[in-house]
């Protein structure tokens, strides 16, 4: 039994309608969705309550060791080969070819190539993966098709774009049954009761959209009022907020998204303006790398510039300030940081 099975049968119901409606045609589809917005839950929920083991083959850019065309394809062949050695792989673009040809495409199967976060890829490794892709489905046609889950909307300036012109969607919030689900199971996982008022209550200071519905039960549980006042003082409601605003979302994407309206979002952007310049920096860098232990040199690397670096030298003590700073901004309690923590004569770590 896998975590898929417990999702329940109508997990998304329209929005996995109309990838269906695509695939069962052999016509790629693109899901578009802001941070937090749940994609790669809906693209697994696809992958392994909708598919059949034999038809799909789900690549999750989250894993990727290296941003660049040739990383995605290596986990191309890291999904499909197992330990099916017998290729060459001088050339992985082929060796997936062949591998495809051989363990997928036959006359009563389709393949439905599941890709999540291509966004991941810029520049040229961006457009050439984009090719790969395009030539991959041309060589089978409607024998093979994409759903394809980036943060970004296409610009038709790639041939990939072009199999799914007027075939994409934003993802927006949980519907209310999918919202009272999710906040009923993070419950049931932490022990708790939750009465009908307080999901309710949760749900609506949310307004279902997955990241910040996770981010009010993290706080709720904590003891935090079910009040906006409160939730925006919360950790975990600043951290969620910060993540979202620094992809700097457009009106017309919150339009898409159908969050243009949501209360916290404004919130989030004074917010975002209280941080200076290194502060986001560092905290982008944080975000980016959870749960390890970074060195304080490589901080220091990654904040200031290499001509301040080499002319005047940047002390610990530079670094110790600003982690400062930022801690009187994200965290609840400074003194007893829940996120940002030291790590003696090593450095620091972040834990969302």
């Amino acid at each position: 039994m896998s975590i898929w099975d417990n999702y329940p049968d109508n997990y998304r119901k329209s929005e996995i309608e109309q990838i269906s409606a695509s695939t069962n045609a052999g016509e790629s589809i693109a899901i578009y969705g802001l941070s937090g917005s749940g994609k790669s839950n809906l693209l697994g929920y696809f992958c392994n309550r909708i598919l059949k083991p034999n038809q799909r083959l789900w690549i999750d850019g989250n894993r990727l060791r290296e941003k660049s065309s040739i990383g995605f394809i290596q986990l191309f062949l890291k999904q499909i080969l197992k330990d099916n050695s017998s290729l060459d792989f001088h050339d992985p673009y082929l060796a997936l070819e062949e591998i495809i040809s051989q363990k997928f495409i036959n006359e009563t199967n389709n393949l439905v190539i599941v890709i999540d976060r291509l966004d991941l890829l810029s520049g040229n490794e961006f457009y050439q993966f984009c090719g790969n892709l395009r030539a991959l489905r041309d060589q089978y046609k409607y024998k093979v098709c994409y759903v394809i889950g980036t943060r970004k909307e296409f610009l038709l300036d790639n041939e990939l774009a072009e199999l799914m012109i007027g075939n994409a969607f934003w993802l927006g919030p949980l519907s209310k049954e999918d919202a009272y689900w999710s906040i009923q199971t993070y419950a049931q996982r932490k022990k708790r009761a939750w009465s009908e008022v307080e999901i309710e209550l949760i749900y609506q200071q949310s307004c279902g959209y997955p990241s910040f519905l996770r981010a009010v039960c993290e706080a709720y549980f904590s003891g935090c009022p079910l009040t906006q006042e409160e939730l925006l003082k919360h950790p975990a409601i600043k951290l969620r907020l910060l993540e979202f605003n620094q992809e700097m979302p457009t009106l017309e994407m919150l339009k898409q998204s159908k969050l243009l309206e949501h209360p916290w979002l404004k919130k989030a952007d004074d917010l975002q303006e209280q941080l200076t310049d290194k502060e986001n920096k560092l905290l982008q860098y944080f975000q980016a790398n959870p749960m390890v232990v970074l060195e304080k040199e490589l901080l220091i690397q990654t904040v200031w510039s290499e001509d301040r670096i080499y002319q005047n030298g940047v002390r610990d003590d530079s670094l110790a300030q600003l982690i400062r700073r930022l801690r009187k901004k994200i965290e609840r309690n400074p003194n007893q940081p829940q996120h940002i923590h030291t790590i003696p004569g090593r450095g620091y770590k972040f834990t969302p």
